[in-house]
């Protein structure tokens, strides 16, 4: 999923809206961030800290702070900054968006769902915040609601590809395996690239085993109606082995009829 197309959010963090109006505040974030910059990441990092404990009533810090966290991979961090950034401003959708990442990353999809919604119910034009509505649905399998967050998503912006291959992740998740496959051809037509194509011919693989599948099913009926030549079976079984080497399994030894 998406998108990320692994089924996860992006990491996109927003690290600030405004710059702090303290000139002396002003100096020490810019301070930092020439040491972030520089690669001293920990360095900034310490310094974000220190500035955030002198400073707790100003949310561009803890957002800030949280962005940096997120960049180091420390989620459980960033999500306590972005919280506060959200608590200092609660009428500003990107802290809650961006502690919604962070929620989503440690496992706790309610948590990130309730973050990103509480972001959307602020700016309800915004395709990215219901994108992720949707990727957080998709993780708790409803996909009627994911299918709805990401079909919004694209009415909002018709050129959101990520959400577009979402969809086609609902339709395969669903078993829609027709749908999924003129779906992402008709993306591949249109955008191209070596993402789109590449679910396309995932789609198209799905499509070949949802066939054999079906042939497996009529064999199974043939048999139980009395019956089948030998040769159909035989030709199953090669369909079979065929199915089980798109899948990596181990190669069939025997026909299963």
């Amino acid at each position: 999923m998406n998108r990320p197309n692994d089924g996860a959010p992006t990491d996109g963090a927003t690290a600030t809206q405004t710059q702090p109006q303290d000139d002396a505040l002003a100096r020490d974030v810019a301070r930092a961030k020439e040491r972030i910059e520089a690669g001293d990441l920990e360095g900034g990092l310490s310094a974000f800290r220190d500035i955030a404990e002198g400073n707790p009533g100003i949310p561009e810090v803890f957002n800030n702070l949280g962005a940096i966290c997120a960049a180091m991979g420390r989620h459980e961090e960033a999500e306590g900054a972005f919280g506060r950034a959200a608590e200092l401003t609660p009428d500003a959708p990107n802290p809650w968006y961006n502690r919604g990442l962070m929620r989503f990353r440690s496992g706790n999809y309610l948590g990130a769902l309730e973050d990103f919604e509480r972001a959307g119910a602020l700016d309800p034009d915004d395709a990215e915040f219901l994108n992720n509505q949707g990727v957080v649905h998709f993780q708790l399998q409803d996909w009627e609601k994911a299918r709805a967050c990401f079909g919004r998503a694209v009415e909002l912006r018709p050129d959101y590809t990520a959400a577009e291959l979402n969809l086609v992740d609902v339709d395969l998740a669903e078993n829609h395996v027709e749908k999924a496959y003129e779906r992402c051809r008709a993306l591949a037509a249109e955008h191209g690239g070596t993402e789109i194509q590449s679910k396309w011919i995932e789609c198209g693989v799905a499509r070949v085993i949802d066939a054999v599948d079906r042939v497996q099913t009529d064999c199974e009926s043939l048999q139980a109606q009395g019956g089948a030549p030998r040769e159909v079976l035989d030709q199953a079984g090669k369909l079979l082995r065929a199915k089980q080497l798109l899948l990596d399994d181990e190669p069939a030894t025997a026909t299963p009829w």
